[in-house]
């Protein structure tokens, strides 16, 4: 597996299926609907009507679904996009604020024990709505 940490493709791609395939299903079932709901509609005979309104549900329920699907997909693009976003910017204050130049020095000054304590406690808010079996970070001990 290739290794990419944010690959922008897939959200491309749900851009795409959306503009595509999601908006023209949506404009066939308002379509559909207004023929459906139209009283004045001429009917061939009554099977035909029954076949449409069949058809239409058929049409309407895959419609959901896939409108479903596609926001699931893009939730975890946004997701996914705001776990690497915070994880460089946690990497960065480590690398610029609390090790030594990318070296993690064995003694640590109070503020460097400060912003990593801030650091762990931020991954673990953002964990928190996940239910994991983790604790939270505890006060620093000084």
């Amino acid at each position: 597996m290739e290794n990419k940490v944010n690959n922008y493709e897939f959200a491309r791609m749900l851009d795409r299926y959306k503009r595509e395939e999601l908006d023209p299903l949506d404009t066939e079932v308002d379509k559909a609907y207004k023929i459906i709901s139209d009283l004045d509609y001429k009917w061939k005979d009554d099977e035909q009507r029954r076949f449409a309104n069949i058809k239409f549900d058929k049409m309407s329920a895959r419609n959901a679904f896939l409108q479903k699907f596609y926001k699931e997909g893009m939730n975890i693009t946004l997701q996914h996009e705001s776990l690497v976003n915070n994880l460089c910017k946690w990497y960065e204050v480590w690398r610029n604020d609390v090790s030594n130049e990318g070296r993690q020095e064995t003694e640590m000054m109070t503020m460097q024990a400060d912003i990593l304590h801030g650091i762990f406690t931020e991954i673990w808010e953002v964990l928190k709505p996940l239910e994991l079996d983790i604790k939270p970070p505890n006060g620093l001990n000084l």
